[in-house]
C-alpha cells in the first residue's frame, strides 16, 4: 500500500527456469501488478504464453512487441512475437531473491 498498489490487485510467482537471469534467478519470487499491463519497452511483465504463465521482458522492434528474455544464450531462450496468443497479466513490481 505504501508504493501505491493495491493488495488485491497483486499476486506473487515463483520464477521456475534461467530465462531472465541474471536479474532473475531460478527459484526467486516475483509481485505481478494486475492494475498494471499496458506494455512498455524494457519493462518485465507476467504473461500467459499459450496457456503458461512467463515472466519476460518486452522489447518493442520493427514496429511489433516481443517476448524477450534476459539471459543472453538465445539460442536456448529465443525472443517471441507477443500476439494473441499473449495475454499480459501485469507488471513485475518486486523481487524476493535468496542469491546475493
Amino acid at each position: 500500500e505504501s508504493r501505491g498498489y493495491r493488495p488485491a490487485r497483486l499476486f506473487a510467482v515463483r520464477v521456475a527456469n534461467g530465462s531472465m537471469e541474471p536479474g532473475l534467478n531460478d527459484g526467486d519470487t516475483v509481485v505481478v501488478d494486475t492494475d498494471d499491463t499496458q506494455p512498455r519497452d524494457g519493462v518485465a511483465f507476467a504473461i500467459n504464453y499459450e496457456g503458461e504463465l512467463v515472466v519476460k521482458r518486452l522489447v518493442r522492434d520493427a514496429g511489433q512487441w516481443w517476448l524477450s528474455s534476459d539471459n543472453p544464450n538465445q539460442a536456448v531462450y529465443p525472443r517471441k512475437v507477443c500476439d494473441e496468443r499473449s495475454v499480459i497479466l501485469g507488471r513485475i513490481v518486486h523481487k524476493q531473491s535468496e542469491r546475493i
